[in-house]
């Protein structure tokens, strides 16, 4: 996990930028500062979904 010292500027602001409720931009923001590759973005989205509870109606 990178630490904040070593986030670039850029990085922090769009990290502090990304509306809680923008999860596409959260999670561009923290793809950069991981410097994931498309492949493992992909990968990670597909966890996430499969990982995804949804409501019981």
């Amino acid at each position: 996990m990178p630490r904040w010292a070593d986030v670039s500027a850029a990085q922090r602001e769009a990290l502090l930028a990304a509306a809680p409720t923008d999860h596409a931009a959260i999670d561009r923001a923290v793809f950069d500062v991981y410097g994931l590759s498309p492949t493992e973005i992909q990968a990670a989205q597909a966890a996430a979904e499969s990982a995804r509870v949804t409501r019981r109606t």
